[in-house]
């Protein structure tokens, strides 16, 4: 079996579980994941490893190979809140055998690649031949009447057809108004741009 044990970002009142010189399992009770017969866990550590031999690719490494045992690591929830990844975390490794246990550190780290400029995307084909907005005009009450009558009915006014800008101006603010319902904070600090060319 094996046992493993927080680094640097342990609780302070596990002190007396040494630094990496001791793999940080100075002493038993440090140990917060692991497969040994008492079966280490922790409910604040960032990450739990076991075993993994069943897995395609663990076949394929380990095989003619006697000393090989992979692992699988997964992040915990307190691992998954942390803030410090990009900075990095350590944990120490310790076999459990008869004798001195042997061990090793790893640490686990995120880093992050620039992807480069950003390009700007546009003009929308489907939005060809654009039109600039639609400005409406407010429409006039009809004057009050008694009753109508069959001869002065109100006759139905065509509206222009709506410009392609309204459609832009349209998605924009419903983004914008998508933004404010699922989170508001975020519409205080965006902007929403549209350049049209």
């Amino acid at each position: 079996g094996f046992y493993v044990c927080p680094g640097s970002h342990r609780p302070r009142w596990a002190r007396s579980c040494g630094g990496p010189e001791a793999y940080y399992c100075a002493s038993w009770g440090c140990e917060t994941t692991g497969r040994a017969a008492w079966k280490p866990t922790s409910s604040w550590d960032y990450i739990t490893v076991s075993n993994n031999l069943s897995s395609p690719q663990a076949t394929k490494a380990c095989k003619n190979n006697g000393w090989c045992n992979p692992l699988v690591l997964r992040f915990t929830g307190p691992g998954k809140k942390a803030t410090s990844w990009t900075t990095g975390y350590e944990w120490g490794l310790r076999l459990y055998i008869s004798g001195h246990d042997p061990g090793l550190t790893f640490g686990i780290r995120l880093r992050v690649t620039d992807l480069g400029p950003r390009v700007p995307i546009g003009p929308n084909p489907v939005l060809s031949d654009q039109r600039p907005p639609s400005w409406s005009v407010p429409a006039r009450p009809p004057p009050p009447s008694a009753s109508p009558s069959p001869g002065n009915l109100p006759t139905p006014t065509l509206l222009p057809q709506e410009g392609t800008g309204n459609r832009l101006l349209n998605l924009v603010q419903g983004a914008y108004l998508t933004l404010n319902v699922t989170d508001p904070t975020k519409t205080q600090e965006c902007w929403l741009c549209l350049v049209s060319e």
